[in-house]
């Protein structure tokens, strides 16, 4: 039999083997802890949050990004962007939002927003690793949420994560999202990913 034959069989196999298995796993909707907004009852010690966000080329999503994190319900936090070289209009929106931030500096329930420059990769780094310590260099906060420019946060999102780590007295707490699949090979490559 013809090699490339086999192959074209197996891989074509392998593939509705996995799709399968996506919609296997995803029906059963059963991925650990399921995060619940807080009552206002429970709602008693506000540390403040540092939300650490590294940005290269994310002039697509960083916009939308900072939007929903200002929108947060959490009272106490602080944002820190950092634009990690960026060569796109990256830098351009960064330098909108500081403008808009300090413009509503006023309001109480306006989080502040630091944009930092990223500095040039040292030996032996790596491109996020690095722009996400230059964030938490300033961090003031004592939790610490690194989130990526290609998130977008429903209001609870903070409220809800640091009820859930407070309650389980954890000192790292990780979550999974929704995501926004909109494309064919989204909708079949990046479950695998996330279920991986």
């Amino acid at each position: 039999m013809n090699p490339d034959l086999i192959l074209l069989i197996l891989s074509s196999t392998l593939l509705i083997l996995g799709v399968i298995a996506i919609y296997l796993i995803h029906s059963q909707q059963k991925f650990g802890v399921q995060i619940s907004p807080p009552s206002s009852s429970v709602r008693s010690l506000f540390p403040l949050i540092s939300v650490i966000i590294p940005a290269r080329d994310e002039a697509r999503n960083i916009q939308r990004c900072i939007s929903a994190l200002q929108a947060q319900t959490y009272p106490n936090l602080e944002l820190i962007v950092v634009n990690d070289r960026s060569t796109d209009a990256t830098a351009r929106i960064l330098d909108q939002v500081l403008v808009e931030s300090r413009g509503n500096s006023s309001k109480s329930n306006s989080p502040p927003v630091s944009v930092i420059q990223g500095a040039i990769l040292p030996p032996g780094w790596a491109g996020k690793p690095h722009a996400l310590h230059q964030g938490y260099s300033i961090a003031r906060g004592e939790w610490l949420c690194f989130i990526d420019a290609d998130t977008f946060a429903a209001p609870e999102l903070l409220s809800s994560t640091y009820q859930a780590a407070n309650t389980s007295h954890a000192g790292l707490f990780t979550i999974v999202t929704d995501q926004e699949l909109l494309t064919f090979w989204e909708k079949v490559i990046l479950p695998l990913v996330f279920t991986a």
